[in-house]
């Protein structure tokens, strides 16, 4: 399952049954069921969206949470299915036990909470009001090497900072200019 601004994206075999499902709870209007694609088209569509959700008692070690996680997205997966040695739960993505409804309800809460509570009013608006909604891709708070960036967009090679008073302090000027310099050295556009 794939969470996009607007709702939900679910892909897999299972359709005829989740849909039947999402009518009786009042949720058919949330969701967007697209069947089995190829997996292009399931990166090409993570692309779009911010979480991934793949809590399944028949997954092992799936490449696809590597995918999610490289696609941008906040990934939840399986408590004891093979992933939890690469997802350290609430500090790269988040573990749900297998089943459990009430534990996974409650980190799509955290995550609701996360995505507003660490942006600067700031940062806020530039997301909700033109970056979310633009036609190209930015993700927010990408880690690069051991820094992270404040806006990201892959296809352009672009960061955009929101620079508050601390990057402005005497005592933080080296580590400023050492940071500028890696990104740049990496190829990437840098807006202040």
């Amino acid at each position: 399952m794939l969470l996009f601004a607007k709702g939900f994206f679910v892909i897999g075999a299972e359709e005829d049954n989740l849909k039947d499902l999402a009518k009786e709870l009042g949720a058919l209007n949330n969701i967007i069921f697209h069947g089995k694609m190829d997996r292009k088209q399931v990166f090409e569509l993570m692309k779009r969206c911010f979480c991934f959700t793949m809590v399944s008692d028949n997954e092992t070690f799936g490449m696809v949470y590597i995918e999610a996680m490289l696609a941008g997205c906040i990934t939840i997966a399986s408590k004891k299915g093979g992933v939890d040695g690469i997802i350290i739960d609430g500090n790269n993505g988040f573990l749900s036990e297998q089943g459990n409804v009430n534990e996974l309800a409650s980190i799509f809460t955290k995550i609701s909470k996360l995505e507003d509570k660490e942006m600067t009013k700031e940062e806020r608006r530039l997301w909700y009001g033109f970056l979310s909604g633009y036609r190209i891709r930015f993700i927010r708070q990408k880690v690069i090497g051991s820094y992270i960036v404040d806006f990201y967009c892959p296809k352009l090679k672009m960061i955009i900072e929101i620079d508050g008073e601390q990057h402005y302090l005497e005592e933080n000027k080296e580590y400023e200019v050492r940071r500028e310099e890696y990104l740049q050295n990496l190829g990437y556009k840098l807006l202040r």
